[in-house]
Order: C-alpha cells, then structure tokens, then sequence
C-alpha cells in the first residue's frame, strides 16, 4: 500500500497527456459500445476513467486499491462534469475481493489499462478469473498485454521535461532484468533556474509471461482470446478476450 505515494505528486504532470490521448484512441469506441456496465481494474489516477466516463452510458466500476493514486482519482471525478461522476462508483478493494459481492452489477467490458504486468503471476490469475466472473458470458476484455520476456539487459528511458510555473519537472525510468522480473526505478527530478532542487525515486517490479503462456492462463479463467498479444507488443496495441459462452 505504501507504492505510488512517490509517483502520484508526477504521475499525471509527466505521463498524463499521453496516456489520456492514448484512452481517448483505444478505450473510447468499446466504451460507447458498452450495454450493461464496464469495470476498470486499476484505475490509477482517473485517466482512463475520466474517457470511459465520458463515453459510456452505462455504470462505470472503477477499482483501485492504492491510497495515493485513489486520491488522485477521487479529486479528478471531484472536478469533473455532474452527470459523468454519477456514472462512476470507486471500489477500494482489488478485483478478486469484489466479484463475490451482490451489490455490484454484472458488466460487459472490462478495461485493465497499465497494471497486468505490475501483478505477480498469482495476481494474475486470480483477476483473469475475477474478471470473468464480474463480465459474464461474451463479455469483453481489453488489456495491455505485459512484456513477453526479460529485456536482454538494463535500459533507460527519458521522461518529458514539463514546466509548471517557475520549476521544470523531468526525470528517468530505469529497467533491470531480475531472474523472473523487471525491476523498475523512477527517479523524478524538479529544477528551477537550472537548478535542481530536489530529486524522489520510486521502485516497482513487471512480471512478463509469454504470450502462448499468457493466452493458456486466460483459456482457464474462461477467456477466449480474439486478438492476441503480438510478438513484442507496443504501448499502442491491445489483447481482446471474450468469456466463454459456456462459463
């Protein structure tokens, strides 16, 4: 419970026009589509929530058990539009704790947007079969697939720098292969004047699973794979699943 208090104060400043035009491009149409309700698992600062909101117009189950990114999510729906936040009900508990429960509607769509590789496998299959359960027969799945396999060794990727009044906000994401993980380590940096005033890391771990692999954990949860992952999929290109009809 402790991840993310460093990331939230940067997340939205350094990621969020990507990642919101990125929701609006992929997650918008299948929201639109929706007909009894959509659940969205790892909802994180609202990004995504806030386009599926926008969207829909069905209930709109937004779960996200991190204090501090739910902070974020729950200041964003404070701001949004009347008729938007009235579509959205915010569940603290993860995804495997809410299927059982009778208060919430069975939806058609789930969204996990950015947060599949940050389970450990476990995790994992315990949401596919949540998630299941929660859509019913024929409902749809999106998802980011996680990376296939270990990086061949460390990398770094730049952040944007981003200005907000007189201080710049940047900083780097390093990424080390561990025997069966990523390790990730955010390091976030403010300056102003050239000067760096102060500088926070974040650490956090991905868990790859190839994508045969991958498709054989969802076949048992129920899914029937319509899209696969890709080879190496990019930022840009989802997984789809459907329950099967029999589940």
């Amino acid at each position: 419970m402790d991840a993310y208090t460093v990331s939230a104060e940067f997340y939205d400043v350094l990621q969020g026009r990507d990642e919101r035009e990125r929701a609006e491009r992929l997650f918008a149409s299948p929201a639109r589509r929706a007909r009894s309700g959509i659940v969205e698992v790892g909802a994180g600062s609202g990004l995504v929530t806030q386009v599926l909101a926008r969207a829909a117009t069905v209930p709109v189950h937004a779960i996200e058990p991190n204090p501090a990114m739910r902070a974020l999510l729950m200041s964003r729906l404070a701001a949004a539009p009347t008729e938007h936040r009235a579509r959205v009900t915010v569940h603290p508990e993860r995804v495997q704790e809410l299927w059982p429960r009778q208060d919430v509607p069975q939806a058609d769509l789930a969204v996990c947007s950015n947060v599949i590789a940050t389970l450990d496998p476990g995790q994992r299959h315990g949401t596919w079969a949540a998630l299941a359960r929660l859509v019913g027969p024929q409902g749809l799945l999106l998802v980011d697939p996680p990376p296939c396999a270990l990086p061949e060794a460390p990398r770094t990727k730049v952040l944007p720098q981003v200005p907000v009044g007189d201080d710049t906000y940047s900083g780097f994401l390093s990424e080390t292969p561990e025997t069966d993980h990523i390790h990730l380590e955010y390091t976030y940096q403010v300056h102003r004047d050239g000067e760096l005033l102060r500088e926070e890391r974040e650490e956090f771990d991905l868990w790859p699973v190839a994508g045969e692999e991958l498709r054989q954990e969802l076949a048992e949860a129920g899914w029937v794979v319509c899209r696969p992952s890709p080879a190496a999929p990019g930022r840009g290109e989802l997984l789809t699943a459907r329950v099967a009809e029999h589940l």
